[in-house]
């Protein structure tokens, strides 16, 4: 079992239970990917992370 939850908490910033996930691709040269949880309400995001498991994980630590 990971140690990450994947369920994801209201957004820590207007409390908002609507989300993005994101795949964004950083390089011009490389395949560099990341992954960030965004709030469809307020824009906050978990910033970026090399894994959709830690970029929940980045999201609810944030969380109230």
């Amino acid at each position: 079992m990971s140690k990450y939850s994947t369920e994801l908490k209201p957004c820590p910033f207007c409390g908002n239970g609507d989300y993005v996930r994101e795949l964004k691709h950083w390089s011009d040269r490389e395949q560099v990917f990341f992954y960030s949880v965004g709030c469809s309400e307020c824009g906050g995001q978990s910033g970026g992370c090399e894994t959709s498991v830690k970029a929940i994980a980045a999201w609810n630590r944030r969380a109230k």
